[in-house]
Order: C-alpha cells, then structure tokens, then sequence
C-alpha cells in the first residue's frame, strides 16, 4: 500500500513539474564581443538614446556609467536629457567632485539588448565613456570572458 501512495504522489509530481516548467521562460543568452584595448581595457561598441555611438569601457570599479561631456553634449543635442539629481563621487585622484546624474532614454549594447531610463553620470573632464556597475547589475547574471573578449548576458532587457 505504502508503494502505491508513493508511486501516485511521484507521478503527481512528475505531472505538475511538466506543467509547470515550460511556463518558466528562460531568457537567450547575449555575446557582446569586446574590443581590447592596447592598456588592457575592454570597450563595448554601444548606441547611446538617438543613434550616438561610442565605445563604453567596461569598468567594474566605477558605481555609474558615465559619458564625457562631448559624448553627453551630442545625445542631449539629439535627445535632452532630464536632469535626476547630483552626487558626490571620489575621482581616481582621491578628489570628491559634485557629479550630475541624468536620465539616458536607450543605452543600446546589441540588437537584442536595450537597457533603458538608465541614469548616467557627467563628467566634465572626463575623456572616455564608461559602462558601469548601475547598468551591469541591471545585465546579471553575467559573465566576462577574455579570449575572445565577450560579455555573455543571461537577463537583457530589451
């Protein structure tokens, strides 16, 4: 009897995970190929609000992804920016600067793969455009390989 009630309660189980799991949708997985660069960093080839592109460092020690002022100045110029707010961020020379925050309607890293309504932060000296860690959490689970350089993104908003 006891063989019975168990055999019932599997095949119950066994039921009700077939009907279940295939209503878990799992997302495709992205490969974004990086570019390195001759210092060692890795760009990713990105589309900024409307149609700006630019190579973003990939930069896990930076809190925000962050644009130049040339790079800001050209998508405020296509698309204004609105303002969020301004923070206090420690630069890589130990001076803390007060950092305008602004809201990026599109950050574009493939076709599939939109992230969007992202806050980004202004550098006013700043040369280069950074990926960081605000958006990559958004990407997670993620993996980074390095030969070839590629960006492999499980959870893509698009």
């Amino acid at each position: 009897m006891r063989f019975y009630i168990h055999t019932k309660l599997g095949a119950i189980y066994f039921i009700l995970l077939n009907l279940i799991i295939p209503t878990i949708a799992v997302a495709d997985e992205v490969e974004i190929i990086m570019t390195e660069a001759s210092s060692g960093g890795l760009y990713i080839h990105t589309e900024l609000g409307a149609a700006i592109e630019t190579d973003m460092l990939l930069d896990t020690g930076s809190s925000y992804t962050t644009l130049s002022q040339l790079t800001f100045d050209k998508v405020n110029e296509q698309s204004k920016l609105s303002f969020s707010r301004n923070i206090y961020g420690a630069m890589a020379d130990g001076r803390v600067n007060q950092v305008p925050l602004y809201i990026l309607d599109e950050l574009v890293l493939a076709d599939n793969c939109i992230l969007k309504n992202i806050e980004v932060a202004v550098l006013q000296y700043g040369d280069i455009d950074i990926l960081g860690l605000n958006a990559l959490k958004l990407l997670q689970p993620f993996s980074i390989q390095l030969m070839p350089a590629k960006l492999s993104i499980n959870n893509c908003a698009s």
